[in-house]
């Protein structure tokens, strides 16, 4: 068994990957995919799905911010199936669309 380290470095790795799911982390680790609920959920509270997303949102976020590639293509670098699932999950996490994050995270600070 991978340590919970080494499944968030796979995370890192293959989240670009938009077939990178729950049982393909499972394989990669070496462990039982009802083993990986169990250990993710005790080390980081969240669910695989969760912390693929997570990180698959923490990656666009940086490039929202660090480039001016439009929404469209930071969806796909970021491991999304289709920009209607990025903006989905996005606002769920976020509370605002991705285009409005980059205008500045806070509305206050959007014009």
């Amino acid at each position: 068994m991978k340590g919970v380290h080494e499944i968030r470095n796979l995370v890192q790795s293959n989240h670009a990957d938009p077939s990178f799911c729950v049982k393909k982390l499972a394989t990669l680790a070496g462990i039982s995919t009802s083993y990986l609920r169990e250990c993710v959920h005790r080390n980081y509270r969240v669910s695989p799905h969760e912390l693929i997303e997570d990180y698959r949102l923490e990656r666009a976020v940086s490039l929202l911010r660090s480039s001016s590639l439009p929404v469209e293509d930071v969806a796909v670098v970021s491991g999304f199936w289709s920009t209607k699932t990025f903006r989905r999950a996005f606002r769920r996490k976020y509370g605002c669309r991705p285009s409005d994050y980059r205008q500045g995270p806070d509305p206050a600070t959007r014009k």
